[in-house]
């Protein structure tokens, strides 16, 4: 008897550690993330009212995910209390989770089919009516090669885009052992990065260097906003950035070196 009482008091220690060290935080990792996809679920159909728009099958979508985190969250809770929750039965419970997660699942489907006739952009349209903002660098160069190549990829405006206006060299005397860019561009503010590409010069035999603008914010996320904005008009956002470019302006003494048909641009 008395051996079968200290595993008794084994048992139930081990069973308050896991409730402890396992069921309380699940329970609060999963309560923690259906109120903040419940929050997010309120201020989407706020953002959707604003717009006048309300894509049912979105919507649905992300009210039944919400709920199914509710689900699990209310199955660790039922581990946690089960004495006081003893009506609530786990089989309910999975059955509800099943249910809503294929429906979130049936739903996301038909959202992705309607959004398939959408319009892909690679940045939200209305910051093109926003301040324009510049970036510039520099960066050292050895202009004893017959050619210097730059490239890149930069997302630029749909509308009124000219490809030979938007690349400019310009002759600066002092500019005889390195070279500026200045991008003008609009969007959230942005850094550039300017390195010389050793594999690319080795691979062809032509002097190369690489520009790369991006916005400071790297986690961007489309908010509830956006993704009225994008119903609303019928674009695709789902690939955008905060920024789009205007124009790149090169400072050289050299201007006759350089070749820039590497540098690419989507819109």
């Amino acid at each position: 008897m008395e051996n079968k009482s200290i595993l008794e008091k084994m048992l139930s220690l081990l069973v308050l550690a896991g409730k402890i060290f396992f069921v309380f935080p699940m329970a609060f990792a999963f309560c923690g993330a259906t109120a903040y996809m419940l929050y997010d679920f309120v201020h989407l159909i706020f953002a959707f009212a604003k717009y006048s728009v309300y894509p049912l099958a979105h919507i649905l979508s992300q009210l039944c995910m919400a709920i199914g985190a509710a689900m699990i969250a209310l199955a660790f809770i039922k581990l946690l209390f089960s004495q006081k929750l003893k009506k609530i039965q786990y089989g309910k419970i999975l059955m509800l989770f099943a249910v809503f997660m294929v429906a979130s699942a049936v739903f996301s489907l038909v959202d992705d089919a309607e959004r398939q006739n959408f319009d892909v952009y690679y940045y939200p349209p209305y910051i093109t009516t926003w301040q324009t903002k510049y970036a510039y660098e520099e960066l050292e160069c050895d202009y004893s090669a017959e050619v210097i190549q730059l490239q890149g990829s930069f997302v630029t405006a749909r509308d009124g885009f000219r490809r030979g206006d938007s690349i400019q060299l310009v002759t600066s005397e002092d500019m005889t052992d390195r070279y500026r860019v200045e991008i003008i561009y609009k969007g959230k503010d942005a850094e550039m990065y300017m390195f010389h590409n050793d594999y690319a010069t080795d691979e062809y035999g032509v002097y190369t260097d690489s520009i790369n603008i991006w916005p400071k914010d790297y986690d961007y996320e489309l908010s509830a906003e956006d993704v009225a904005y994008m119903y609303k008009h019928k674009i695709d956002l789902e690939y955008s950035e905060p920024l789009v470019v205007e124009k790149i302006i090169i400072y050289t003494a050299y201007p006759e070196k350089f070749d820039t048909s590497e540098i690419w641009f989507q819109h």
